[in-house]
């Protein structure tokens, strides 16, 4: 490394705030979201067992609460996937990943 890019790391200083701008989106809920969920409001009525995909590597997050609602309490099955993408595929893991969704 040349003493002048050593200068330039060291007089390095981080930003303590991180001002967003106005014309940000504060939420990724798009339009197009909107209007799937309104189709499936729509077709509750003449549902029976809904199945619902959530994404296995943040089970969590993966959960849509304006879903949730319209969901009320209609029958249905959760399935994860991208399974193949978690980070750890040990057996022991996965009893530990369904503990946690039998808790949720």
């Amino acid at each position: 490394m040349t003493h002048q890019k050593y200068l330039k790391m060291a007089s390095f200083i981080p930003r303590t705030a991180f001002l967003a701008s106005e014309h940000i989106q504060k939420s990724y809920f798009l339009g197009h979201h909107r209007a799937g969920l309104e189709k499936m409001k729509a077709m509750l009525d003449s549902v029976d067992h809904v199945i619902e995909c959530r994404d296995f590597r943040v089970p969590a997050t993966s959960i849509n609460p304006l879903f949730e609602e319209a969901l009320g309490g209609k029958s249905r099955t959760i399935v994860y996937t991208k399974r193949d993408l978690g980070a750890d595929s040990k057996p022991e893991s996965r009893m530990v990943f369904l503990r946690l969704l039998l808790i949720y």
